[in-house]
């Protein structure tokens, strides 16, 4: 399998649609998911997303190279969706459902509904970035504008009280 970033290198040296097309299939749904937790809206959500690898189809050029193609693409959805906030001023409530995580004994929509019920926001898109989508501490510092060792320690944190504090068990017994 071809990674990301010679992926994107095609696309920007060699024009190759069908490999852009092919990073869109990969990251369609989970920038979506990711935007629609930000700003509550799932169809706005699209419509950003759309946006995004638009500009991103035709900045490729100006924007090549990336270290990684993940990390830029949720970079840009990000601040797209502060820009979208600022300018609706809108609050809503997060659509759980439109988050798919595989968990062997609970639906995982019912899961992250008692997260997002139990954390604070800001630990709910530390867990959303760091267990759901993998990104390292560093990434996920630069996404949320703090330090490597504050996401590591916010983690390490989150991790202890979803170990040892049974709210989340409880909660999902009734």
């Amino acid at each position: 399998m071809i990674s990301d970033e010679v992926l994107f290198e095609l696309v920007a040296r060699a024009d190759d649609q069908q490999a852009f097309e092919t990073l869109v299939r990969k990251y369609r749904l989970p920038a979506i998911n990711y935007v629609t937790k930000l700003i509550h809206d799932r169809d706005y959500a699209q419509n950003l997303t759309q946006n995004v690898f638009a500009n991103i189809y035709f900045k490729r050029q100006a924007i090549y190279p990336v270290a990684s193609f993940k990390f830029y693409l949720f970079k840009a959805l990000k601040y797209q969706a502060i820009d979208w906030i600022r300018k609706t001023k809108r609050v809503a409530t997060v659509d759980i459902d439109n988050f798919t995580l595989s968990f062997e004994q609970v639906n995982a929509s019912d899961y992250l509904q008692v997260l997002q019920q139990e954390l604070t926001p800001t630990d709910y898109q530390l867990a959303i970035l760091r267990f759901y989508y993998g990104f390292t501490f560093k990434e996920i510092a630069q996404l949320m504008t703090i330090t490597a060792g504050n996401a590591r320690v916010r983690c390490s944190r989150l991790r202890w009280k979803l170990r040892h504090e049974p709210f989340w068990q409880q909660a999902l017994e009734k």
